[in-house]
């Protein structure tokens, strides 16, 4: 059976199981921190790639925020268009409805 490395997610995991409020949070991350050493988990690399994770979503979210805000331009921008043509139109239906009365004898 291979042995399977203890990574990112595998420590998310066990750190959402742990009691990480009040004051035994410090001794709970000393004690998680000290057994993972000892059975050779490199803790420090795991921290380095939720950095490095956390960088990479945040440029991402980043590029959909940059997203939305134009999207949301480009819609103010057809929502002034739309207002603009429903005026006209209004004009146009009151100048048909004001010069198609019937003539009056």
């Amino acid at each position: 059976m291979e042995k399977q490395e203890f990574g990112l997610d595998q420590a998310l995991d066990l750190i959402s199981r742990l009691p990480l409020d009040g004051e035994s949070q410090n001794l709970v991350i000393q004690v998680v921190r000290t057994t993972l050493d000892a059975v050779g988990v490199e803790f420090d690399r795991v921290v380095n790639e939720a950095d490095s994770r956390a960088h990479e979503l945040g440029d991402r979210a980043a590029g959909l925020e940059e997203q939305v805000h134009d999207l949301e331009g480009r819609l103010a921008d057809l929502q002034k268009r739309l207002e603009e043509l429903e005026a006209e139109r209004n004009d146009l239906d009151l100048f048909v409805k004001r010069f198609t009365k019937p003539e009056s004898a």
